[in-house]
């Protein structure tokens, strides 16, 4: 059921504070700790703190020198997915 609420594109969960809309009930939860500012998976190295799981794994990712997000169509490899993702539109 999960899996089939991302391939159709249903979003029935609903932010009461913005009225953005999710798949997952677990994606809006997050979502909402953004609004209510709440960080509670933190890195203790250097006191950084997310409000989503996903924030930390890809902070712990985007290490310095560590490229963990590599083109398929090029050899070019980026530190940030969201970079990967810039990237791929010029192909």
């Amino acid at each position: 059921m999960r899996e089939m609420k991302t391939h159709t594109k249903e979003k029935p969960y609903v932010c009461k504070v913005c009225s953005a809309t999710f798949s997952l009930a677990g994606n809006l939860r997050g979502h909402i700790r953004t609004h209510a500012g709440e960080k509670p998976y933190s890195f203790e190295v250097w006191s950084a703190s997310f409000s989503r799981e996903n924030g930390l794994e890809n902070h712990m990712k985007s290490r310095p020198g560590e490229k963990s997000y590599a083109s398929r169509v090029c050899s070019v490899a980026f530190t940030k997915m969201v970079y990967l993702e810039t990237h791929g539109e010029i192909h």
